[in-house]
C-alpha cells in the first residue's frame, strides 16, 4: 500500500517524525498489509529533510519514499509533454517558482499546451494547478504570453476570476498597495524578459520605482505586444 503526503513546509521534525510514523502504522494495522509513505515536494529543503531516516525504537528505523525536484525532470521538450501530460504538470509543482523567470515560464508552457488536448474538466484543473505553482512573477509573464488565450477553457476563466477579485478585495482591505506595485513592476520586468525585449539600467529602475498601479496596469499591457522598450514609456 503505498501512502502519499504533499508536503510544501517542514514540521518541526519531531511532529513531522511522529506525524508520518502514526499515519503509517495506522494505515498497516487497518489494511493489514505493508505501507510506505511517499512524500511529494517542490521544496528541495523539505525534500531532504523528509530523506531522513526516522527512528522507531533501538535498532529500527523508517525511511520514507521521498520525490523532490530533484527527482522530476524539467520538461521544456513540447513532444515530451504531449506524450506524458502527467509530468509535464508535475515538472511545473516541481520547478515553476524557480529563480529563472524563463524557464519557469516555458515549463508552464509546454505544461499548458499538452493539457489542452485533455478532457475540458481536466484541462481546466490543470491550468488551476500551472498557474498556483508558478512564482508571482512566472505566472504574470505566463498570462500575458499572447498563446495562453487557446488555454483557457469556461471553469478556468471564472474560477480565475473569482480568484482575482477576492485577492482585490483582501489586498484593499489589507492596504498592500505598495507591495502590490512592486509585484507588478517586476511582472513587467518578467513579461520583458519572457519576450527577450532588452532593457537598460534607466528603464529598470522606472519600472522599479513606479508606485501609480494605473500606470504599471498600462505598462504590464503594453509589455506584452511591445518590440521595443521604449514603447512603454510613450504619452
Amino acid at each position: 500500500m503505498l501512502l502519499i503526503a504533499a508536503a510544501n513546509v517542514r514540521l518541526p521534525r519531531m511532529n513531522g517524525d511522529i506525524s508520518a510514523r502514526n499515519r503509517v502504522e495506522a494505515e498497516r494495522a487497518r489494511l493489514e498489509c505493508d505501507c510506505c509513505l511517499l512524500v511529494v515536494s517542490p521544496s528541495l529543503k523539505t525534500a531532504r529533510w523528509a530523506s531522513m531516516p526516522i527512528s522507531i525504537g533501538p535498532g529500527a528505523q523508517l525511511t520514507l519514499l521521498v520525490l523532490g525536484p530533484r527527482g522530476v525532470p524539467v520538461v521544456t521538450d513540447a513532444e515530451v509533454a504531449h506524450r506524458f501530460p502527467e509530468l509535464a504538470l508535475l515538472s511545473v509543482v516541481a520547478h515553476g517558482k524557480r529563480k529563472n523567470v524563463q524557464t519557469a515560464v516555458n515549463i508552464a508552457r509546454v505544461a499548458a499546451a499538452a493539457a489542452s488536448d485533455l478532457a475540458s474538466d481536466t484541462q481546466a484543473l490543470y491550468l488551476d494547478l500551472i498557474e498556483s505553482a508558478l512564482g508571482e512573477a512566472a505566472r504574470k509573464a505566463f498570462e500575458m504570453l499572447p498563446e495562453t488565450y487557446k488555454f483557457q477553457g469556461p471553469s478556468y476563466l471564472r474560477g480565475k476570476a473569482e480568484g482575482k477579485a477576492e485577492g482585490k478585495a483582501e489586498g484593499k482591505a489589507e492596504g498592500k498597495a505598495e507591495g502590490k506595485a512592486e509585484g507588478e513592476a517586476k511582472a513587467i520586468l518578467a513579461v520583458l524578459e519572457a519576450r527577450a525585449i532588452p532593457i537598460n539600467d534607466s528603464q529598470r529602475c522606472a519600472i522599479l520605482e513606479c508606485t501609480d498601479l494605473d500606470r504599471l496596469n498600462i505598462w504590464i499591457r503594453r509589455a506584452a505586444t511591445l518590440t521595443d522598450a521604449n514603447e512603454l514609456f510613450a504619452q
